[in-house]
């Protein structure tokens, strides 16, 4: 199966488009055109070395597929255009390359033209004189086989022809499966994501909950890519069940009950030191932050800037519960499980984006829940407020539904909680088919605070501590315990259990 980015060149040319004028952050092409197209990391040519959009070229020549030229005319409108690395650069910048997005006509939507920190459209052979870095291609497929240019339209409006469904497709058949789609998903407990109900339009929206019915199937991966094959258009023609037996995939089955196990989640940010910093102050604060913990009885505990001063203190504090501390933690990021779970397997990963060469760690471990497998992230970003915390988020989760798939989790059973450092966190997540625990929880209790309070006085507004889920998993509860003598950021738990898978 083709995959295709979120945003081909349609797509893309008509984004770049609109923020052609606008602002963007200096030398961040990548990052822009990346964004553009929606892609997700991690990226084959790697994360933890250069960062440089002629590596990304590089890659696409070694494993995707480009076509190379040095004729700016020859670039289509909407590609992923490559410009080489400055012949002797000797800065990070000028060995970089560049990237932009196509304009048609031998121009270009380029970031930081025709000014630092502005978008502009120009012309390709502008960036070749004054950058000296010279044009040489587009890419039709990434390093990652990820597809770029347009999928294949199809005259077709035959309901039941899956070539009949694309971004743009237009007809009575698109209206049907919207429709189909709206009865499914609610058959299902899940909410479908149309604003307005369907249209005879094949958007985004359509594409999102074709994903939704797709992953509710059990499909994980390629299998849920959000364009309708023949089994997910005979899954639709037919009448929902009431009580559907969900598919699984691998050695995993399938059930009535299989996705309904309840849990509670704790999370927090135990870092928020004292006038005087250190051990002491860490090992002094751990048997308190436990103690505490346990009395909101616990599935899962997650912990972010747990001193490694305090992980005896911790550990001890938490045992009276049953809680073990999942292996292959560390860097301040550790998951206990309680007595319900059994682990399955674990790990500490790295974001791909770093911002002055610190590559975030982020532990994980999946997990089996009264039967139920189950996979759970604790990571904590960036605090420089800009949209590098953003890129590394998305590539949190994104990895997140990788190793789930890898473990054979459904992803309505996936969790990813830690400090984002980032206050549109809750908001941009959702671009990504996921959602905030306290912004959608049923009942909340001090939702409203924000979770760093730097030892001060409580203070309102959206909190960058945050529990992340799928958009088919039901938010019981939400409960921040606000205490500064705990810590700068506060205690919080979500109450949640799959469903409609």
């Amino acid at each position: 199966m083709v995959t295709y980015a979120k945003y081909t060149m349609s797509d893309a040319l008509a984004r770049a488009k609109k923020l052609d004028g606008k602002k963007n952050q200096v030398g961040y092409c990548l990052l822009e055109v990346v964004e553009i197209f929606g892609l997700t990391g991690p990226y084959s040519w790697g994360g933890h070395g250069e960062k440089w959009a002629y590596n990304f070229w590089l890659s696409a020549v070694k494993n995707g597929k480009v076509v190379k030229t040095n004729d700016p005319k020859d670039i289509p409108a909407g590609a992923m255009v490559f410009h080489a690395p400055r012949p002797k650069a000797t800065t990070n910048g000028g060995k970089a390359g560049h990237v932009a997005v196509g304009a048609g006509g031998g121009k270009e939507y380029s970031t930081d033209r025709p000014k630092d920190g502005i978008r502009g459209k120009v012309t390709i052979k502008s960036i070749e004189k004054s950058w000296k870095k010279e044009l040489v291609g587009y890419i039709l497929v990434t390093g990652d086989g990820v597809t770029l240019t347009d999928r294949p339209k199809s005259e077709s409006t035959d309901k039941m022809d899956p070539a009949a469904y694309f971004i743009g497709a237009h007809g009575p058949h698109v209206m049907w499966l919207g429709e189909r789609l709206v009865l499914h998903l609610t058959s299902l407990g899940i909410v479908p994501p149309y604003a307005t109900g369907p249209s005879p339009d094949f958007t985004v929206t359509d594409r999102k909950a074709v994903q939704l019915f797709q992953e509710a199937q059990g499909w994980i991966g390629d299998a849920a890519d959000g364009y309708p094959g023949d089994t997910t258009l005979k899954r639709l023609a037919r009448t929902p069940a009431e009580a559907p037996i969900r598919a699984m995939s691998g050695n995993m089955l399938g059930s009535r009950d299989h996705f309904m196990v309840k849990q509670r989640v704790v999370s927090m940010n135990c870092a928020g030191y004292d006038k005087v910093k250190g051990a002491k102050t860490s090992q002094k604060r751990a048997p308190k932050i436990g103690a505490q913990i346990l009395k909101y009885v616990p599935t899962v505990i997650c912990l972010q800037e747990l001193e490694i001063h305090s992980l005896d203190e911790m550990d001890a504090a938490l045992e009276p519960g049953g809680f073990r501390r999942v292996s292959k933690g560390g860097k301040g990021r550790e998951i206990y499980l309680g007595p319900r779970c059994t682990q399955v397997s674990s790990g500490l990963r790295f974001v791909p984006t770093e911002l002055d060469d610190d590559d975030k760690p982020w532990a994980w471990v999946a997990y089996e829940c009264e039967g139920t497998r189950c996979l759970a992230v604790s990571f904590h970003n960036e605090n420089e407020g800009n949209s590098v915390q953003k890129q590394q988020l998305k590539e949190v989760v994104t990895r997140a539904l990788e190793l789930a798939d890898e473990n054979q989790v459904p992803y309505a059973n996936v969790f990813v909680t830690g400090d984002t450092n980032l206050p549109s966190a809750e908001d941009d997540v959702e671009e990504w088919n996921w959602i905030s625990g306290g912004k959608h929880a049923t009942k909340k209790v001090n939702y409203k605070y924000k979770t760093a309070s730097k030892w001060g006085p409580k203070r309102e507004g959206k909190p960058i501590d945050v529990d992340l889920f799928r958009l088919n998993t039901t938010i019981d509860k939400y409960f921040q315990h606000v205490d500064n003598k705990l810590s700068d950021h506060y205690l919080h738990y979500v109450d949640f259990q799959s469903i409609g898978r």
